[in-house]
Formats: structure tokens, C-alpha cells, sequence
């Protein structure tokens, strides 16, 4: 791979990408309280009412396919165009896209506000394919994958603050057991969500990046990243991963309301929706531990004071908003899950991967094996493990990809695809009358599997790891 030129500026172009990964934690998370809404006001059945990530996780497909393309066809485009530029457009078609839903709030289409998430992902995709590996350059190559789990730290803050947000805008003080929801309600949300794609679309665009000193990143010869097994089996192990992680956050309302697990509303289970989103934030808090030289000394009592404050960060802010944070309270015990692993697997991005899927493959059989808010307990804390995958598998696939790293990251951005499948499957499954949405979690049972093998044919292929 290219040497890195550093520069003091990559503090400043770090702090700037990793805010933009903010944005995406936000809006996924979102979707996931948009669905149960979207539900009840078009009268859809679980298959149509995943739809919502379908067209969003779609589009991230559709992007990075046209990013691929365009990179093998024209490359010297993408040279000349740069990653700012592209890092912008992505910035600005997510603004177009949210005022499209502005719009699309008044209106009585469903497919109106499908298009326009469509048209926020897109812009997700160009935004995803230039961060990822503009982080992983951003320092010490060996680091990589403790900055992406930084970088998700930053994004899984906005997934649990999302479904809150949302929530206020919908439902005001959560009081009314019978308020009236209206999408136009979101319209001043989504009018400072424009506002700050815009400012973050200049920001980028005037810091300095970190220089490549050789062959340009962007110049490609052909296909020639697909040559690469780590790569084709990674972009696998990616749409199993954003499949999995999607499909058991969006199927989680209907889960909470199944009346075997807790028989609850969408509405009376807002702390439960940011509670999967605050899992995914106490693991990539705790995992990006390893992002600091601490002292031994002090990094063991670093991976006990994290997830309490993260955890204190979730309950602080579902009281700022007005929910019941007494109610997820007695979920503390799990939080201190991921630092065990970690402490286990001693950085190595092999075992992170393998035992955050080992164990997420056990918590979903303990959900089946119980009932009640153990149950759903149990599902909400696989995302203490999910949340660190994604960094895992981004490093181990482009590992010595060399000048074909950009391609490989379009590719493996377009398997966020994963996201479109698997919850939709997930909520056909679901519909079936001889599977309740319970049963319906073996979608991402059979995922995690997957991504368990591709840690142990990794770890088998290369011994010892180079980034």
C-alpha cells in the first residue's frame, strides 16, 4: 500500500469525517421508528413495512454500484473529481433527499417517502465509500480498525439518540398514551438536518486530507480488486453483517409488541428502541479503548468506566426527552459484555470478529430458550457485539488491496445491500402463519454464522495481521 504523508491537519479532517458518521447512525436508527408509524397510518403488513429499509439500504447498493462502475470505465473521472467532491455531492444529495421528505411529509404516497430515502442513502453510499478508508490512512495502518470502531462510536451515539429525537417531534412528551402522529410534525427536524448536510459538505471541503505519496488511490486498472479472496468473501460477510444488525433493529418493534415478549406499543417502547441503539454505542465506546496507548492500569479501569458512562448517557438523555428511563434500568448487568470480550480477544481483530459472533449467536438462542424483557434483552444486547464487525471486517478485506483499495471499498459499500434483504425477508418470514416475528430471528442467526466462519478462514489464511 501507498505511504502516508502525515500532517497535523489529519486531527482536524478526523473530527470532521467522524462527525459525519454522526448523520448515518441518525438516520438508520430513525427509520427503525418510522416503520412502526408508517405501519398503522398505511395499514401495511410486516413485509411492506420493511420496505422503509429496503429502499434505504438499497440505495446504498445502487451507489456504490454506479461508484464501481464509473471507477473501472472512467477512473480518471474519480481522479479528477477527487474525494472532496465526491464526499460533497454525497453531502448534498442527502440534503435534497431530506427536503424531498419535507415535501413528502404532507403527502399521502408511500412511495414518495420511500424515494426520498432512497435519495438520502445515496448520498450515505459516496459519503461511506470516501470516509472508511480516508480513516483507515489517518495514522499508524496497524490502528485501522480501532479508528473505524472510533468512527462507529461517533455514528452509534446517533443511532441511540435518533429514535428520542424522532420520538419528540412524533409523539411530544411521551405522556399521551393517545396522541395523534403526523410526519409533518418532523418537517423543523428535517429542515436543521439540511442545514447542517450543507455546513458539513464546506467543512470537508476546506480541510486538508492526508496526502498519498505514490500511486493515486483512485487510479484502477480494470477489476482488479475482485481478484482478491478477502475482499469477494468480506463483501459477503458485510451483507450479513448490515442484514443482521438492520433486520434485528427494524423487526424490534414488532418483536417488543408481540405479547409474549412485552405486549407494548411503539410508543410505550421508545426507551427500548434507544436502548438497541445505546448497545450499539457501549460497544464501539468500549472498543475504541484501543484507539489509546493507556497504561494497562489504566485501560482495565477504562473498560469498566465506559459502558457506565454510556450507559448513564443513555438513561440521562431518555430523561432530558421525557421517557421512562426507570424502565431499561435494570439492563446495566449487560453493558459490561462487550469489555469482557475485548479483554479476551487482545486487540486482534480476528478474534474480535469471531467472538462478537459467537456470542451474539448464543444471546439470540437465550431469547428463544426465555420470554418477556429477558427475551428481548437478549436480542437488544447482540448489538454490544454487531457494532464491532463492521471495522473487523472492513480492515481484514482490504488488507493488501493496495491501489485497489478505494474500488474495494465501493464494493464492499454496496454489500450494505444486506440492509435492504435480510429485514425485508425477516418480515415475510414473520408474516408467515407458521412463524411468529420470534422464530424470525433465525434470518440473523444464519447471518451471524457466516460472519463467524469468515473470522476463522481469516485468522486460518493469515496469521499474523499487517494493518
Amino acid at each position: 500500500m501507498s505511504d502516508i504523508k502525515h500532517t497535523p491537519s489529519n486531527t482536524l479532517a478526523f473530527l470532521v469525517t467522524i462527525c459525519i458518521f454522526f448523520f448515518w447512525g441518525f438516520a438508520a436508527s430513525g427509520n427503525a421508528l418510522l416503520i412502526p408509524v408508517l405501519k398503522e397510518r398505511f395499514s401495511l403488513s410486516q413485509f411492506a413495512s420493511q420496505l422503509v429499509e429496503m429502499s434505504f439500504y438499497l440505495a446504498y447498493f445502487v451507489g456504490s454500484l454506479c461508484y464501481f462502475l464509473i471507477s473501472y470505465k472512467w477512473p480518471r473521472v474519480l481522479e479528477r473529481a477527487g474525494e472532496k467532491r465526491v464526499m460533497g455531492t454525497g453531502l448534498l444529495l442527502s440534503a435534497l433527499g431530506t427536503y424531498c421528505l419535507i415535501v413528502a411529509a404532507g403527502s399521502s404516497s408511500y412511495f414518495y417517502l420511500l424515494a426520498s430515502l432512497f435519495t438520502i442513502a445515496i448520498g450515505f453510499a459516496l459519503q461511506q465509500i470516501i470516509a472508511n478508508p480516508l480513516l483507515a490512512r489517518m495514522g499508524a495502518q496497524a490502528d485501522g480498525t480501532h479508528r473505524l470502531i472510533a468512527a462507529g462510536a461517533i455514528n452509534s451515539l446517533g443511532n441511540t439518540i435518533g429514535p428520542l429525537v424522532l420520538s419528540f417531534f412524533l409523539f411530544g412528551k411521551f405522556a399521551t398514551a393517545n396522541s395523534h402522529v403526523s410526519i409533518s410534525s418532523l418537517r423543523p427536524m428535517f429542515a436543521g438536518i439540511i442545514a447542517l448536510y450543507i455546513i458539513f459538505a464546506i467543512l470537508f471541503c476546506l480541510v486538508r486530507l492526508p496526502e498519498v505519496v505514490g500511486r493515486r488511490a483512485s487510479t484502477m486498472r480494470g477489476m482488479g480488486a475482485l481478484r482478491f479472496p478477502q475482499l469477494v468473501f468480506g463483501m459477503v460477510a458485510i451483507f450479513c453483517y448490515v442484514g443482521c444488525e438492520v433486520a434485528m433493529q427494524s423487526n424490534l418493534p414488532a418483536l417488543v409488541a408481540n405479547p409474549r415478549i412485552m405486549g407494548l406499543s411503539a410508543q410505550q417502547a421508545i426507551p427500548y428502541f434507544s436502548l438497541f441503539g445505546g448497545s450499539l454505542m457501549i460497544g464501539r465506546w468500549t472498543g475504541a479503548i484501543y484507539s489509546f496507548n493507556f497504561s494497562r492500569n489504566v485501560r482495565l479501569f477504562m473498560f469498566l468506566f465506559i459502558p457506565v458512562m454510556a450507559f448513564g448517557l443513555i438513561l440521562l438523555v431518555n430523561l432530558l426527552v421525557g421517557a421512562d428511563h426507570t424502565v431499561i434500568t435494570d439492563y446495566f448487568p449487560f453493558v459490561f459484555l462487550p469489555a469482557l470480550m475485548l479483554l479476551v480477544s487482545r486487540k486482534d481483530p480476528f478474534r474480535i470478529l469471531l467472538y462478537a459472533g459467537l456470542i451474539s449467536l448464543l444471546l439470540i438462542t437465550g431469547s428463544w430458550l426465555t420470554t418477556g424483557k429477558v427475551s428481548m434483552y437478549c436480542i437488544i444486547a447482540t448489538a454490544c457485539f454487531t457494532s464491532l464487525m463492521w471495522p473487523c471486517i472492513f480492515m481484514l478485506a482490504i488488507n493488501g488491496l493496495g491501489e485497489y483499495t478505494q474500488q474495494g471499498s465501493s464494493l464492499l459499500i454496496m454489500m450494505i445491500l444486506g440492509g435492504a434483504v435480510v429485514p425485508a425477508f425477516q418480515g415475510f418470514l414473520s408474516d408467515l402463519p407458521f412463524i411468529d416475528i420470534h422464530a424470525s430471528f433465525v434470518l440473523p442467526f444464519v447471518c451471524l454464522i457466516y460472519i463467524s466462519g469468515y473470522a476463522v478462514w481469516q485468522y486460518r489464511k493469515v496469521r499474523s495481521i499487517g494493518i
